[in-house]
């Protein structure tokens, strides 16, 4: 989990704030883990990410989506997203989530996928989808 965490997002963490302080991304990693929303995702027997997904009253939220540097921009976090997205348009809920605002490929992908911005922080842009039907 937390070596998936570190290449998948120590370029932006340090963008964003400057530095990895890995004991402290440790330490968040085993913090947040929750067997119930975290799922390993794996293509051809390889572990290429994770994904963690909280299922809220108001809401179906996408935690994290984090694929190792190999399965990135293959289609595997579009083929995901859009299977989330589904879920939460079946569910009659919108599908929510925060993106670093240095990262602007996941940006890009979220947009094209039909998120739209409902606010922002310094450091984060908050994102939803929300299914013409609700």
């Amino acid at each position: 989990m937390f070596r998936v965490t570190e290449e998948a997002m120590r370029a932006y963490v340090e963008e964003a704030f400057g530095s990895w302080d890995a004991d402290l991304q440790r330490q968040r990693s085993v913090e947040s883990f929750d067997p119930a929303t975290y799922r390993l995702i794996v293509i051809d027997d390889v572990r290429a990410g994770i994904l963690v997904v909280e299922d809220r009253p108001s809401d179906v939220f996408l935690a994290k989506i984090f694929l190792l540097p190999a399965f990135q921009r293959q289609g595997v976090g579009s083929v995901l997203i859009r299977r989330l997205i589904a879920r939460a348009t079946a569910e009659r809920k919108p599908l929510r989530l925060r993106v670093l605002r240095v990262n602007t490929a996941a940006r890009r992908l979220y947009s094209r996928l039909g998120f739209t911005l409902t606010h922002s922080t310094a450091d984060h842009d908050y994102l939803e989808h929300r299914p013409n039907a609700l």
